[in-house]
């Protein structure tokens, strides 16, 4: 009888978070947002923070307003995945056969498998307990079908369950219908006639679920039951790409080891040309005698496979580097490439140069100073000006926004309605200055900005920009365009709070 293992990690997203940043894991109360239509919900909530009253699909308005202490980062489904797919390499040690499952689960076919580990209960044991290891909260279930394993090890209140073979079902009827894997609709529907769970549904006659729920709902408990076989997808890590050179005895003389790196550099590079296919991130392993490996890590802007360009960069490197003891053999090699064509000069100049030499200038500052001292401004979704941008690593691959912008509302886009204008300098901070206006709340008629006087000869607002309560003092103000008769454009706002005038930038 085939057997299947599901290993649910209901907090990835917020433990992959507090992983990467050192964070310690029972500080403040957590929850990851993402941002649609305008609205930032909460998607993930930790033990803490669903403690406090804070749950999935929750406005984070409404999440800060039941935990003030709630600390938000966004979510990233990207690096979420790949967390996801490092473990399901990892998981081959369990079973040859890892699905994964997104957005946090892994199911396996551990058909046969038990016997390497003393029984199934230990085989789930161990794979739990490596996942704790790793810094990850996780629930399992083995159980005849992936299916039933998937309901278990999201619905069961044991954290760990095996199931006895061949009595799937009793397990499955007091768990929720959602637990099928059925979506939102038909657990909406079920529920409006008093069908909740597993066993009420499995009362209902089969010629009717179909033409009231939908098909879907069918299929999944076929699934679950065993009447429908649910194959699994392998997960197949992509593949290494590796060069190697041996030396004929451990040596510590730089000369020789930067020319073993240089014909390694040259077989690889080879490689990358046959593939059609540019590097992002390539690893520098020596291996010692006397010591344990070490392994040197270069990061690019942009996917490469010049030999001239890596060559520059693994020089830089290795002038940092110090070898631990004197080394035999020196390896290069990554798993992380994405597809590059061939490109070749044109006949008129269309720039691409610079483009490469810009992305090598990058790359070698970023080598030499560290990679989050090359920065790159990149919006952020918030309302208020002066915090719509942040300063994001230029290497690495997709830049990741500072965790602080978490907590920031609205759309970049959608605050900047139709027809509005930012200026091309800002003020890092507004800039207070005196204004005469013909009415309390009319436009500026003349203002005195840096010891000289503007008269207005055109004006065009207000703009209203207003920021959320949550984010503590909010921030109200009517922004003007404003030209003086001098030629000179101005962005101007007046707080309504204060009623103070600030000049925030200036139209070039």
């Amino acid at each position: 009888m085939s057997r299947s293992m599901c290993l649910h990690i209901p907090y990835l997203p917020i433990e992959r978070h507090r992983i990467g940043t050192g964070a310690a894991r029972d500080d403040l109360p957590m929850a990851v947002t993402e941002s649609h239509a305008g609205t930032i919900r909460i998607v993930c909530a930790g033990g803490e923070a669903v403690s406090g009253g804070v749950c999935h699909g929750m406005t984070l308005a409404e999440a800060k307003a039941l935990l003030p202490s709630l600390r938000v980062a966004p979510d990233d489904v990207q690096a979420n995945l790949r967390v996801l797919k490092g473990l399901a390499m990892w998981g081959q040690a369990f079973s040859p056969i890892v699905q994964v499952d997104t957005p946090d689960t892994l199911l396996l076919d551990v058909t046969g498998c038990a016997r390497l580990f003393r029984g199934e209960a230990n085989l789930l044991r161990q794979a739990l307990d490596g996942l704790g290891e790793k810094g990850l909260s996780a629930r399992g279930a083995i159980a005849d079908t992936p299916g039933a394993a998937w309901a278990i090890g999201h619905a069961h209140r044991a954290v760990d369950v095996v199931t006895h073979p061949g009595r799937d079902v009793e397990d499955l009827l007091r768990l929720p219908v959602w637990a099928l894997r059925v979506d939102d609709r038909a657990v909406a529907a079920l529920a409006s006639v008093g069908v909740e769970t597993v066993e009420a549904l499995m009362y209902l006659p089969r010629s009717s679920l179909g033409s009231r729920f939908g098909d879907t709902v069918l299929h999944r408990l076929d699934q679950a039951t065993g009447n429908v076989v649910e194959p699994l997808e392998s997960f197949q890590a992509p593949p290494v790409l590796r060069s190697h050179v041996r030396l004929g005895a451990a040596t510590d003389r730089y000369e020789l080891i930067r020319e073993a790196v240089a014909c390694v550099l040259a077989k690889f590079c080879e490689q990358l040309a046959q593939r059609v296919v540019g590097v992002t991130r390539l690893y520098l392993t020596f291996y010692c005698p006397e010591s344990s490996p070490m392994t040197l890590t270069i990061t690019v802007s942009t996917p490469t496979r010049s030999l001239k360009r890596l060559q520059g960069l693994l020089r830089t490197r290795l002038d940092q580097a110090r070898l631990p003891a004197k080394t035999d053999c020196v390896m290069l090699w990554t798993r992380e490439v994405e597809p590059l064509d061939d490109w070749q000069d044109e006949l008129f100049d269309t720039h691409t140069s610079d483009d490469r030499e810009l992305a090598d200038l990058v790359d070698r500052l970023s080598l030499r100073l560290g990679t989050r001292a090359v920065a790159r401004a990149a919006m952020v979704s918030d309302h208020q000006p002066e915090r719509a941008f942040a300063y994001v690593g230029c290497v690495g691959g997709k830049a990741r926004r500072d965790e602080a912008e978490g907590d920031r509302g609205g759309s970049t886009k959608e605050a900047r309605r139709e027809g509005s204008v930012r200026p091309l300098r800002l003020w890092g901070e507004p800039v207070e200055v005196g204004v005469v206006a013909l009415s309390p709340d009319g436009p500026p008629a003349m203002f005195r900005f840096k010891s000289v006087e503007h008269v207005v000869a055109s004006c065009v607002g207000p703009e209203r920009l207003e920021t959320g309560w949550w984010r503590g003092p909010q921030v109200r103000r009517d922004y003007f365009r404003v030209v003086s008769r001098a030629g000179e454009a101005f962005w101007i706002f007046r707080c309504r709070a204060s009623g103070k005038w600030f000049v925030h930038g200036v139209f070039e």
